[in-house]
Formats: C-alpha cells, structure tokens, sequence
C-alpha cells in the first residue's frame, strides 16, 4: 500500500467517525418582526402568473407613539401603473395592517393582524373590520422554500381568508422569509404549488446605510451558494 492510499485511508476512517448533525426544524417563532423589515427604502419587486409585476417599497416609517412606530409602504402595479398605499405597524412585538389608501379612496383605517409573537403552527386568531372579518391560520414554519429570489429557510406558512357579510370567501396563503418579508401567495395549501405572486428582487434599505449597528435590521444574508438567503 502506498503513502498516496494510506493517506486516503486515515482521512476515510476519521469522516467516518464524526458525528453527524441535521439542523431541526423550529416550531416557534420568538420574534415575528424580522419577517417583515420595514427599513426605510427597503424595496420588493413581484411577479404574477398573468405576466405583470408589482413593486413594494417602504416610503418612510415615524413613530407613532413611545412604543410603536407606523411605515408607509406603496405598492405600483406594472400593467396599470396605479399605486396603492398601505401603513403597517407593530405593536406588541405583533404586525398589523393599520391603514389603506387606494386611487379611488382615502386613507381608511385597518386593524388587522397580519403576524404575532411568539407564532407557531395552529395559531388562529382573526380581526373584525366593518363588513368583514379576516381569518388567519399558521399553517407551518417551513425549514426551506425556493422562489425566484432564491432559497429561504424558516418560511412561515400563514392561511387567509376573508369572511363578507357572513360569507366565506377566497382562500390565500400568504409565505414570510426573516430578513426578508413576503416572498409568495398561494391560492393552494401545498408550498409547492405555483404561486399566484412570486418574489424576483428584494433591495434591504439597510444595504443603502453605511454598515455598523445603525441598521434597525441585519442586511439580508446568504447561505448554501450565491442565490440563497436567510
């Protein structure tokens, strides 16, 4: 036996012994507001399945009191052209919808749940808002999902579904990615389904500051190859 095959011997029998470890799937989120970062100038760009896009970017975010503060995200669709208004908050460590303006209506008041902590699979809870009442179901946290944007680990898996007049409605499922947002909505209850709206591009307003501990959240990471993030 020569020194070249003694070599490939020794370093066989030590990979052998080591002891294999599996990263495990977490059934608790903590902290949900890393699922959606609103840092000012924080832009996601989406695509449907009828060839058009939409474009989400946090306007500017002011406190609204000595707890919470409220950001104001536009949304402009590419077929239209049109832009939409939506103010997000969070309150209690939870995120809610507290506010809507369209082209046809001005701001209106919203106070919808969107996301809470801590969160775990089976978690319910629902918000009554005049004619209708959103329901909302924590499906699964996902260990791992692949959008257009990439490979996001620890996906939160969250079902929608609006209720009119006592009339149950359309069902959707919404996918958050940490240090990302909303990477997907589906209109199936499988991950693997096509998506009715897809991530293609997320920009961190972070990656825009200079870098240190002024971020209000970490940039968004990379991990197992180039096109992979957190």
């Amino acid at each position: 036996m020569n020194y070249f095959r003694i070599i490939c011997l020794m370093i066989f029998t030590l990979a052998s012994t080591l002891p294999v470890t599996h990263a495990e799937p977490i059934d608790q989120i903590e902290d949900v507001k890393p699922y959606y970062p609103m840092i000012t100038g924080s832009a996601w760009t989406y695509s449907d399945l009828a060839g058009g896009s939409t474009t989400t970017v946090v306007e500017s975010c002011a406190p609204d009191n000595e707890v919470t503060s409220v950001c104001t995200l536009s949304e402009i669709y590419s077929r239209s052209l049109e832009r939409n208004y939506l103010r997000y908050a969070f309150s209690g460590d939870s995120l809610f919808l507290v506010g809507a303006k369209t082209k046809n209506r001005n701001w209106q008041a919203e106070n919808r749940m969107m996301l809470k902590s801590p969160l775990r699979a089976g978690d319910i809870w629902e918000a009554a808002e005049r004619t209708q009442v959103s329901k909302f179901r924590v499906v699964a946290i996902i260990p791992s999902m692949q959008v257009t944007a990439g490979t996001f680990k620890n996906v939160i898996m969250v079902e929608r579904q609006v209720v009119i007049k006592g009339k149950p409605m359309g069902i959707g499922y919404d996918y958050y990615a940490p240090n990302v947002g909303l990477i997907g909505v589906g209109g199936k209850p499988d991950p693997e389904a096509k998506l009715l709206k897809e991530l293609t591009e997320f920009r961190s307003g972070a990656s825009e500051r200079q870098s240190g501990n002024e971020s209000e959240q970490p940039n968004l990471g990379r991990q197992e190859g180039e096109d992979q993030h957190n």
